[in-house]
C-alpha cells in the first residue's frame, strides 16, 4: 500500500511542524511492520529557497521522517490574477504527474491514497486523477474555509473573483474526494448542509499536538517567568500568533486595559513572529512600556515560553470561518495549563463551557461582559494560578488533541480506501 501525503505549502508556515510533520511522524510510527512509511510530497513556494535557514529546516524535516519526504516548488497560485487559478491548477497537477511517475515511480494502473491538505491540494490531485491516475484515492484534509479566509488578505485586487473560484474548487472536492477529513464537527456539518447529501466517508479530526512536548510543568513554568521578568504576583495575559487585522490586535489591546484595570498588576505577554511590527504596534496602541512583553520564539521552544501564561487569548469574529474552526493555540494554550477567553464558535466554544477550560465570550465588544470576566478571574486568583488547576485542564484536553488518539482510525481509512472499501 503506497500513500503519499501532500502539502502545498510554506515549510516555515507556523503550524507545519505541528501539523504536517508532528501528524506524520505519529503516522509512521504506529505503520505495521508490513506496511510502507507515509511519504511526504512538499510543494512549497519558491520563497522558501531565498530563506537562510531553508536548508537547516530541511534538514531537520528529513530527519524527523528517517527521509520519507520529496521536496519540490508548486507552481504560483496566481492570487493576484484570479481568472489565471485553472491554469495554476493544471500547472501544478503536471508538478505532481512529474513527482509521481518519475520520482516516487508510480505506475500508471498502481493503486495509491493521496492525502492531501486542504482542499486546493485534493483537487490538483483529483484532476490528476482524471487525466492519468484512476486508481489512486484522495483525501481532502479541511482545514478551514479557504474561500472565505482569502478575503482577509492583503495585496489581493479582485478578492471577491477569486473568492468564487476557490469556492467552486472547495465544492468539487467536498462532493469528489474519496475521503474527507475536517477539523470541527461545525466544520462536518458545513460541508454536508454546502453539498446536500449525506456523505458517509467523512471524519472529524481536530488540530493536535505532541502532548509530551506540551504539558504543564510548574516548576518550568517559574523558571520561564522568571527569565521573562514576570514574577508570582503579576497576571499574565498572553498572546501567541500573528498580528493579522482578522486576529483583532487592536481589540486585544482594549481587552487587557479592562483587565490592568481591574487587576493592576498584569502584564501582556505576546509571542509573534511578527516582532517588529508587533513592537511598533503596541508602541502605537499607547500602552506603558513596562506593560508588554514581546518576543519571537521558534516552534521548537514555544511549549516552555506558554507555560508563562495564567490567561490565553483567542478572541475572533463570528463569521463562518471561525465557527468551524480548531485553531493550534487553543490546544497549545490549553495543554500548557493557559486557560482561555475566547469568543470562537465552533466546537471550540463546547469544550470551554463543558469542561471548564477557561471564559467564553459573547460579545467581545462588549467592555462590561469583560470587566465581570476580569473581575471573576480576580476573585478567583488563587484557584486559576493553582499548580491543580492548570494540570487539571491540561490533563482533560490530552486526549482530545493527542495525535495518538487518532492515528489508528487513520490507518484504518488509509487501509479501506487503498482495498477498494
Amino acid at each position: 500500500m503506497k500513500i503519499f501525503y501532500f502539502a502545498f505549502e510554506s515549510i516555515f508556515d507556523p503550524v507545519f511542524d505541528s501539523q504536517v510533520v508532528g501528524f506524520l511522524s505519529k503516522m509512521n510510527n504506529r505503520a505495521g511492520s508490513h506496511e510502507e512509511k507515509i511519504k511526504l510530497v512538499i510543494a512549497a513556494s519558491i520563497n522558501d529557497l531565498s530563506r537562510k535557514t531553508y536548508k537547516e529546516k530541511k534538514k531537520g524535516i528529513k530527519e524527523k521522517l528517517d527521509g520519507n519526504c520529496i521536496f519540490a516548488l508548486k507552481f504560483p497560485y496566481l492570487y493576484k490574477f484570479p481568472r489565471l487559478l485553472g491554469f495554476s491548477m493544471g500547472a501544478n497537477a503536471l508538478i505532481c504527474f512529474f513527482i509521481l511517475f518519475f520520482i516516487l515511480r508510480l505506475k500508471k494502473s498502481e493503486a495509491a491514497v493521496c492525502h492531501c491538505r486542504t482542499e486546493i491540494g485534493a483537487y490538483i490531485l483529483l484532476k490528476l486523477k482524471k487525466l492519468f491516475y484512476r486508481n489512486i484515492k484522495v483525501i481532502g484534509d479541511c482545514r478551514g474555509i479557504g474561500s472565505k479566509e482569502i478575503m482577509y488578505k492583503d495585496r489581493i485586487g479582485n478578492r471577491s473573483l477569486l473568492s468564487k473560484k476557490i469556492s467552486m474548487i472547495e465544492k468539487y472536492v467536498h462532493s469528489n474526494a474519496d475521503y474527507l477529513f475536517c477539523v470541527t464537527k461545525a466544520f462536518r456539518k458545513y460541508i454536508l448542509d454546502e453539498i446536500k447529501y449525506e456523505r458517509e466517508k467523512i471524519a472529524v479530526i481536530p488540530c493536535c499536538l505532541d502532548v509530551e512536548r506540551f504539558i504543564y510543568d510548574p516548576d518550568l513554568r517559574k523558571k520561564v517567568r522568571d527569565e521573562l521578568g514576570i514574577g508570582s504576583e503579576n497576571f499574565a495575559v498572553l498572546y501567541s500568533g500573528s498580528l493579522n487585522l482578522w486576529q483583532l490586535p487592536g481589540r486585544m489591546v482594549e481587552i487587557f486595559r479592562i483587565f490592568k484595570k481591574v487587576m493592576g498588576n498584569c502584564i501582556f505577554v505576546v509571542y509573534t513572529g511578527d516582532e517588529k511590527d508587533a513592537c511598533r504596534f503596541f508602541k502605537d496602541s499607547g500602552l506603558e512600556k513596562d506593560s508588554v512583553i514581546i518576543d519571537s520564539i521558534p516552534y521548537h521552544s514555544i511549549n516552555k515560553y506558554l507555560l508563562a501564561g495564567d490567561l490565553g487569548l483567542l478572541i475572533r469574529e463570528d463569521n463562518d470561518v471561525n465557527r468551524v474552526a480548531f485553531p493550534v493555540k487553543f490546544s497549545e494554550y490549553v495543554r500548557c495549563g493557559v486557560p482561555i477567553l475566547t469568543s470562537i464558535r465552533s466546537d471550540v466554544i463546547d469544550m470551554v463551557e463543558d469542561r471548564g477550560l477557561g471564559f467564553r465570550l459573547k460579545d467581545f465588544d462588549d467592555d462590561k461582559e469583560i470587566m465581570q470576566i476580569a473581575e471573576h478571574i480576580r476573585d478567583n486568583m488563587a484557584r486559576i494560578k493553582s499548580d491543580e488547576y492548570k494540570s487539571g485542564i491540561s490533563g482533560i484536553i490530552r486526549e482530545k488533541v493527542d495525535w495518538d488518539s487518532y492515528t489508528d482510525s487513520v490507518w484504518r481509512i488509509y487501509r479501506d480506501l487503498a482495498s477498494g472499501k
